[in-house]
């Protein structure tokens, strides 16, 4: 019945033609008329094609035989190059190292503890995950991933063929090789839908079989029931395919000509220790000197010094020759090239080169940049692995309830992890047992253990423990009226002081630590793009100054060579306002989160009223960071709360960066700079560096956070006095004067604009209150 409606539809196709060739109010004989197009000649049911693929394209069936790039060149190009291939199993190893689990799909508004119960009781879970601890029956999952691994990353041809049993259950998954398999296309250029061929094998040079494509077939069977995956079924999951093209296109093919660059130059390198015939150096001898002599000397030198080692660290004493000795080789072999090569093939693969070329930046900047890999790299080849593998699960086992997933990256440093661990159960985000249970222990067994809460200086304290009422009766014991149940201990503790409370620079809490990586990241691209923004435009301005000079600005006077750079600076546009609403939102988190912080503090140890504390604090944190964060693009706000340009502005960006292009056009005119050189020293400006970037995101978060927590201090008035600690003896002359200072009132201004720590960039001291507002108790 469907090969008759099908041979009906294209006996009638002209009929239904979606659209006609003329178009409505279009009078070819108007003037200047559009005319209407050529009248289309388009045969029988071609319809809407994908793509304008070659006729009798699927009876060339050899693998990528119509691609300029065959799957055999990709795989020389990729084991040419030792690198590259170090990158394809490094690649790997991140994938393998990651643990990966199957779930229940989370169901709308269902909480986590919710979903977990549910996977204890669904089969598919223990069934899926039976079948994935052995996908093909041999290999572990981890060596069978490696595979597919291998034919996405070299070919972008990854292929899973589903084994089954003679009821059609899937006993196994199996990788073949994607270079065998030929992808097939229907009449418009899309996949064949089953029950039509999609795939041919090709073995030996000629097709073995054919395939369909993997998906649920909507036929029936006599009683009625649907009929689920077939066994011929292939999953082809190239990662980049096309519209105009049947094969996908991998790092390796985007890279081709590259990786034919880097082989060869690496050929080169072998070649230099293994073979050619020009010796280490030359020694001309005296022209009198006849063959026989040369020999002679020649042999004799050789004899002395082959395998001597001691003899060849010696001076040795040979004949008067006019030349001397000319050393036929150079020490350096490598170059620029090589370290351009390493570049654009980690690139490609979204690996940081940060371990494979020579670093310029600082630690942390080298953080950021295998972060920034991480998600650009690895993670969206973890994506394809769980939408592929959760197709195969779907069409193929037929579990729609369950899904594939890897979990989140884990912290292989020890330490670091312990850190982040310690965060997480002091600020109350997780219990001690939850950390336990994520890292393969038992629960502690104590009730604190599986209760939230944040670690004071007096110790444990429950998220849902009440704050001490500061205003309550001295004399109250604690002791609950006749008929109430008595409070937690932790509700009737009224410490009114507290040893070591700190203020600490740079002990950012989770939100402030994305801020701050956010900041650096906005800034960083908006001090690039300025910088080739001036720079153009300083040449510019440069070329047409020389114009103006008769080709030479200098003329050995200073003030006069100073008056001409301020002109070219003058015409140079700066966009810091632009940065202002840009780094805005950051540095009000930072100072929120401080200011929580602090307020949570006098609650804990002070018995200050939390809400009071918070309501005063953050106001005033934010406005204050909002105040620096103009002030930091050189900016003020006037009496009407518009922004306006403020030349006395304290540490502000745009003094500095005027500051040192002008010092960089001062130099381009004494010097003669070219225009191109002048371009390219502003845009080498450390100013403009993803450095400096980091640097200010670092110190303008930290201030904020500390600026924050401090201004929840003032707003309790539970704190009189604190001292500024210095984080070792040998830190900056600034910060050890302010220590030597002692016990100082709150809200002591240390310096112009230092109130907290946070006094240059890295400032990692903090302040200790030392004396607190007298309590009745006291």
């Amino acid at each position: 019945m469907a090969s008759f409606v099908k041979s009906v539809q294209e006996a009638f196709a002209p009929m239904f033609r979606p659209a006609g060739t003329l178009i409505e109010g279009v009078n070819p004989s108007s003037w200047a008329s559009p005319n209407n197009p050529i009248r289309p000649t388009a045969q029988l049911a071609t319809g809407v094609r994908t793509w304008d693929f070659r006729p009798g394209i699927n009876l060339n069936f050899t693998p990528r035989g119509d691609s300029p790039i065959t799957f055999q060149q990709l795989n020389n190009v990729a084991n040419s190059f030792d690198l590259c291939r170090l990158i394809i199993e490094r690649r790997k190893n991140q994938v393998v190292n990651r643990p990966w689990v199957i779930r229940v799909k989370t169901q709308p508004g269902e909480l986590k503890a919710q979903r977990l119960k549910r996977e204890g009781t669904t089969p598919n879970v223990a069934r899926v995950s039976k079948l994935l601890r052995f996908p093909d029956g041999y290999h572990p999952f981890d060596k069978w991933i490696r595979m597919w691994l291998e034919d996405l990353l070299v070919y972008d041809a990854p292929v899973i063929s589903p084994v089954q049993n003679m009821l059609g259950d899937v006993m196994a998954l199996r990788t073949i090789s994607g270079t065998t398999i030929t992808p097939l296309v229907d009449q418009q250029g899309f996949v064949p839908m089953p029950p039509s061929p999609a795939f041919q094998q090709i073995i030996l040079g000629i097709p073995t079989s054919n395939m369909i494509a993997a998906g649920w077939q909507k036929t029936k069977d006599g009683k009625g029931s649907e009929k689920g995956f077939a066994a011929d079924a292939l999953f082809y999951s190239p990662m980049n395919p096309r519209n105009n093209s049947r094969w996908g296109f991998g790092p390796i093919e985007q890279m081709v000509t590259t990786l034919a660059i880097a082989a060869n130059r690496q050929t080169f390198f072998r070649s230099y220790y293994t073979s050619g015939n020009v010796p280490e150096g030359l020694l001309s001898v005296p022209e009198t000197w006849d063959t026989k002599q040369i020999k002679e000397f020649q042999n004799w030198f050789d004899s002395i010094l082959a395998g001597n080692l001691q003899r060849k660290r010696r001076i040795l004493i040979v004949p008067d020759t006019k030349k001397g000795i000319q050393f036929s080789k150079t020490e350096a072999l490598t170059d620029t090239t090589d370290e351009y090569l390493i570049r654009v093939v980690a690139f490609a693969f979204g690996i940081s080169p940060s371990n494979l070329v020579k670093q310029v930046g600082h630690q942390s900047t080298n953080k950021e940049q295998t972060d920034t890999s991480q998600e650009e790299g690895l993670e969206p080849i973890l994506k394809h692995i769980e939408v592929e593998l959760n197709r195969v699960i779907e069409l193929g086992l037929g579990a729609e309830d369950v899904e594939f997933a890897f979990a989140d990256a884990r912290e292989v440093d020890p330490l670091k992890k312990s850190q982040v661990d310690v965060a997480y159960i002091n600020s109350g985000t997780y219990t001690r047992d939850e950390i336990r249970e994520a890292n393969g222990d038992d629960p502690l067994g104590v009730p604190q253990g599986a209760i939230p809460g944040i670690t004071t200086a007096t110790g444990f304290v429950p998220l849902d423990a009440p704050v001490a009422d500061p205003n309550a009766d001295p004399e109250d014991d604690g002791t609950p009226p006749k008929g109430q149940q008595p409070q937690s201990g932790a509700a009737r503790n009224k410490v009114r002081k507290a040893a070591a409370l700190k203020i600490v620079a740079g002990d950012l809490t989770p939100r402030s630590t994305q801020a701050r990586q956010a900041m650096d990241r906005k800034l960083g691209q908006f001090l690039k793009n300025q910088g080739m923004r001036v720079a153009k435009a300083a040449r510019g301005e440069y070329i047409a100054q020389k114009a103006v000079g008769g080709g030479k600005l200098a003329k050995g006077d200073a003030e006069d060579d100073r008056n001409k750079a301020l002109v070219i600076l003058a015409m140079l546009q700066w966009q810091y306002p632009d940065l202002y609403a840009a780094v805005l939102p950051y540095m009000e988190e930072a100072a929120g989160q401080g200011a929580e912080a602090g307020a949570y503090q006098m609650a804990a140890h002070q018995g200050a009223n939390l809400n009071d504390v918070l309501e005063v604090s953050l106001g005033k944190a934010k406005a204050a960071a909002a105040d620096r964060a103009a002030e930091l693009v050189g900016l003020k706000k006037d009496d009407t709360g518009a922004l306006v340009e403020d030349p006395a502005a304290q540490w502000a960006m745009s003094t500095t960066a005027k500051a040192n292009v002008l010092e960089t056009i001062k130099q381009a005119i004494r010097e003669d700079w070219s225009p191109a050189d002048l371009e390219a020293g502003i845009q080498q400006l450390d100013l403009f560096s993803e450095d400096h970037a980091a640097m200010i995101a670092d110190n303008e978060i930290t201030r904020q956070q500390a600026s924050g927590h401090l201004q929840s201090w003032l707003s309790s008035g539970k704190v009189l006095e604190y001292t500024w600690t210095v984080a070792d003896l040998g830190c900056c002359p600034l910060c050890f004067s302010f220590s030597m200072l002692g016990s100082v009132p709150v809200g002591y201004e240390f310096a112009p604009m230092i109130w907290a720590p946070g006094a240059h960039p890295f400032c990692r001291c903090w302040l200790t209150a030392s004396k607190f507002k007298p309590t009745e108790e006291d």
